[in-house]
């Protein structure tokens, strides 16, 4: 990102179309696969998720800087800690107090600065307790992550903030008139080959051009799809189904007819859930904004 500002729906549109392209970076740390990456593997057998009890944790090296003139985007995360280069400090601050996939959540109070000019920030996690910390799943660090970045904000740019409920333009998840048409996961059932690791114990056959782009969830909840889904849209689940299920649904081109990428592309354009017997619909959906109090350029490290 250029040292610009944005405003009004094209900040926004800038904003979603960073998130497209971060989101799925972030879930495939997590252990989510992307389409293009299927990898063969042995079937494997369903088992339960364990927990693991996590040590208290800092960030040793902190590093907060403005980007150089040839330096490139990239992060947002680092396995060892956090990592943003070349990016506004808005998607740092964003980061911690917002978990991913993007939900509608919104940063008011903002100065240009925030969005208009990159900055490399870099912090890892003390160097003794590394080992401990990639120990853990992502789905475990995210939470732990969070309030070190609230720490470092509040002390590199003294930071002061709080959290207000608000509604946002969105989709939600529901299930179609004809019902579902997936079965609940069976205790013990085998995945078929290929099925990675996916978020929250899921496991996930990636959609390709053998299968015609469609993308198999095994022993998966709701709220995991409706994550999936979240692209560049806020979208929750609403279907009231708590179990884990196995299903599929296809992922599409985003083209028109005319085979050109569509501007500014809706959740129908990107993805065919009719399979699942689901349905995606505009709807507002409960959300939360940051409110800025204070905050100020970063010091010179």
């Amino acid at each position: 990102m250029g040292r610009r500002g944005y405003s009004g729906r094209k900040y926004w549109m800038v904003v979603a179309a960073r998130i497209a392209v971060l989101v799925p970076v972030m879930l495939l740390m997590a252990g989510v696969p992307l389409w293009a990456q299927a990898v063969a593997r042995p079937a494997v057998i369903a088992q339960e998720a364990t927990a693991t009890p996590a040590p208290h944790f800092t960030f040793d090296v902190v590093s907060i800087k403005p980007s150089g003139p040839n330096s490139y985007g990239a992060g947002p995360y680092l396995e060892t800690g956090y990592s943003s280069i070349h990016m506004p400090l808005y998607w740092t601050v964003f980061t911690a107090y917002f978990s991913s996939p993007f939900k509608g959540n919104q940063i008011i109070g903002m100065p240009s600065w925030m969005t208009s000019e990159p900055y490399d920030v870099n912090a890892r996690i003390d160097e003794a307790d590394i080992p401990a910390w990639m120990n853990l799943t992502y789905a475990q660090r995210q939470p732990l992550r969070q309030p070190l970045l609230q720490q470092l904000l509040a002390e590199r740019l003294k930071l002061a903030a709080h959290i207000v409920p608000a509604e946002a333009e969105g989709y939600v998840l529901i299930v179609g008139k004809g019902g579902p048409r997936f079965t609940p996961t069976k205790p013990g059932e085998t995945y078929p080959a290929g099925a990675k690791d996916g978020w929250n114990g899921a496991k996930v056959v990636p959609s390709s051009a053998d299968n015609n782009y469609t993308e198999s969830y095994f022993n998966a909840t709701m709220e995991d799809l409706a994550n999936r889904l979240s692209w560049a849209w806020p979208i929750i689940d609403r279907t009231h189904l708590t179990g884990r299920y196995d299903f599929t649904f296809r992922h599409l081109s985003g083209l028109d007819a005319d085979g050109k990428r569509i501007p500014d592309p809706q959740p129908a354009d990107m993805w065919d859930v009719s399979a699942t017997g689901l349905e995606i619909k505009r709807a507002k959906i409960p959300t939360q904004n940051l409110i800025i109090d204070h905050i100020e350029r970063p010091s010179a490290n």
